[in-house]
């Protein structure tokens, strides 16, 4: 009697085990399902998103259904002014080292007075500013950024200038609208462009530029 009902509790054993092994298989096989179905969720929402990318980032116009990307408006932009556009990279490169090197900064109270005087220039012309630079396709910030180089300059030249009564009145000559003092402002400020333009051009002779592309 003893061995039928120690071979009944084994059977019993037995049967449970194939049970639990039966429900672990078909939830195994569940939790497959799902995670082929989330990958493929997440196949088709990525090829979406790269689609739009893009269509977004690398497609400029569709000209009767034939495309124009961003890289073929790039090399004509490039063959056009590709050497300007290096050679003004280079300059600004250029006088933030030097400034960096003396140790010359602009303050916001600096640039901010820069800008108040280029907008007095603006309306003496009959505009505003802001006018100008959408006419001329600048933005604010790339307005601070040139005025910045630029007071960055002037702070590493020789800033005192003097004026001649002859060089006003032959300036007057030139532009007989403007007053004495607009004439002799004009005059000094293109002293300054002059000693600006040599600061820069012994700048990029003393550099040591490779380029890695000619124009």
């Amino acid at each position: 009697m003893a061995k039928k009902v120690q071979r009944k509790k084994t059977s019993k054993v037995k049967k449970i085990s194939v049970e639990k092994v039966t429900e672990r298989v078909v939830a195994s096989s569940k939790k497959s399902g799902n995670k082929f179905v989330f990958k493929a969720v997440i196949f088709v929402v990525g090829v979406s998103l790269l689609g739009f990318l893009f269509f977004k980032f690398f497609l400029v116009a569709s000209v009767n259904g034939k495309l124009i990307n961003r890289f073929a408006v790039v090399r004509e932009l490039e063959k056009q002014g590709g050497r300007n556009v290096t050679r003004s990279l280079i300059l600004k490169s250029l006088i933030n080292q030097e400034a960096k090197k003396r140790k010359i900064t602009v303050s916001k109270k600096e640039l901010d007075a820069e800008i108040k005087r280029v907008e007095a220039n603006a309306e003496a012309q009959g505009a505003t500013l802001d006018l100008l630079l959408k006419q001329q396709g600048v933005s604010r910030k790339e307005l601070e950024e040139q005025l910045t180089l630029q007071l960055l300059v002037s702070k590493m030249i020789d800033n005192k200038v003097d004026v001649s009564d002859k060089e006003v009145e032959e300036y007057l000559a030139y532009d007989q609208n403007a007053t004495k003092e607009q004439a002799k402002e004009a005059v000094k400020q293109g002293k300054l462009q002059d000693r600006m333009t040599s600061f820069l051009t012994n700048l990029e002779t003393n550099a040591k530029i490779k380029y890695f592309f000619q124009y």
